[in-house]
């Protein structure tokens, strides 16, 4: 009777985690209702639509993102909590000491059309050094860009801004 009540027990929490659990098209459906844009100094790229520009560069285009890619990308935005704070994230060292100037990037959110959130990555933060709640948004931004640097589309708009000569300086 105890084996019976065991294995019943264990099926039923299975079935729990199974049916919490997200499928491809909730992911897909949900992130549809995000407008998510990663920015660094160079080019923001509008992760939900695939929108890429750049003031400096005098540069728009779009990417071609395939249904994996934006599968990946939604599944990388909610398995990461980026969808959680409701207002702006500073991510930077625990050290104490901010350096200037500092290049850094920024992960702009809007639900349904409305600002929800900014998040500010500093150029200089390292996941040993920052607070272990905002690892994650180093995290996604790590993993987004590996995930960018695969498109071929991508992969030959970032080379034709790096074939661009930059007179900024910062100061």
């Amino acid at each position: 009777m105890n084996k019976i009540l065991n294995v019943l027990s264990v099926i039923l929490f299975l079935f729990l985690i199974l049916s919490c659990s997200k499928n491809d098209e909730e992911y897909l459906k949900d992130f549809n209702n995000y407008q998510v844009v990663l920015s660094n100094n160079d080019y923001d790229v509008n992760l939900s639509n695939g929108a890429i520009g750049s003031d400096y560069f005098d540069l728009k285009d779009s990417l071609s993102l395939s249904h994996k890619e934006r599968l990946e990308l939604a599944k990388l935005f909610f398995d990461n909590k980026i969808n959680k704070p409701n207002d702006d994230v500073l991510v930077f060292n625990n050290d104490g000491i901010i350096t200037h100037p500092d290049i850094t990037t920024s992960i702009e959110i809007k639900y349904f059309g409305n600002d929800k959130s900014t998040i500010t990555i500093s150029g200089f933060a390292d996941s040993t050094n920052v607070r272990k709640e905002n690892i994650r948004y180093l995290r996604f931004e790590s993993k987004v860009y590996k995930l960018l640097n695969q498109n071929e589309k991508f992969k030959k708009i970032k080379k034709s801004i790096d074939s661009k000569e930059d007179d900024r300086i910062y100061l």
